[in-house]
């Protein structure tokens, strides 16, 4: 961890965990970053420990619970806490995918699974529950997030490409919390660069 002006970074080789699964867990927020190999067993997921967002980064990911389905690459499934018998499996053969389990913080009310698209959001926030964005931006593109009275921490997590955030340069997994945040400065340095920007109230 680095700390400069009210901004902790958390670098990508930092992250504990094992060569398939990395996490990355500062200050109130987790995002669980997984490898699955061709032919792995079905992962159960711990519904029990709080909502969380499904997100397929590289290939489908089949869902395996109450009804079977696919979740497309790019595709982002937002799922309450208490969902029973939640398990995921790599639908292929022979390629390995990576998928991201995000943590939605805070006290957020769920009722039911919802799926949305990330490329219909393309080159924009997607604003999702628990004060929760994600996006996918071309090369030299900015975007601004307002931090309204109370949201005084704030998440940055790089899913893939490079930002500057708050004059701070993140890579691919490095992630960035910030502190007594008016406005969210984001540029992004890379095409297809996607981020994940969270706010908790505190």
């Amino acid at each position: 961890m680095l700390t400069q002006n009210n901004a902790s970074i958390f670098l990508a080789d930092r992250r504990v965990g094992s060569p398939f699964v990395k996490v990355t867990d500062p200050e109130g927020f987790k995002v669980i970053d997984h490898f699955m190999s061709p032919g792995e067993s079905p992962l159960t997921l711990d519904m029990q420990s709080g909502p969380r967002i499904i997100y397929p980064f590289i290939g489908d990911l089949k869902i395996q619970s109450k009804d079977e389905l696919v979740l497309q690459e790019d595709q982002l499934m937002v799922l309450p806490q208490g969902v029973e018998d939640f398990s995921v499996v790599n639908p292929y053969a022979g390629d390995a995918i990576n998928f991201f389990e995000i943590f939605i913080p805070g006290n957020t009310p769920l009722t039911k699974p919802v799926i949305e698209d990330l490329t219909a959001y393309d080159h924009g926030l997607l604003s999702l529950p628990g004060n929760t964005f994600i996006g996918k931006f071309a090369g030299r593109q900015e975007v601004s997030l307002d931090i309204r009275l109370g949201e005084e921490k704030v998440f940055v997590y790089v899913i893939s490409g490079a930002f500057e955030a708050q004059y701070c340069l993140l890579e691919t997994r490095d992630a960035l919390v910030l502190h007594d945040l008016d406005v969210l400065e984001i540029e992004a340095l890379s095409n297809d660069a996607v981020l994940l920007v969270q706010k908790l109230m505190i």
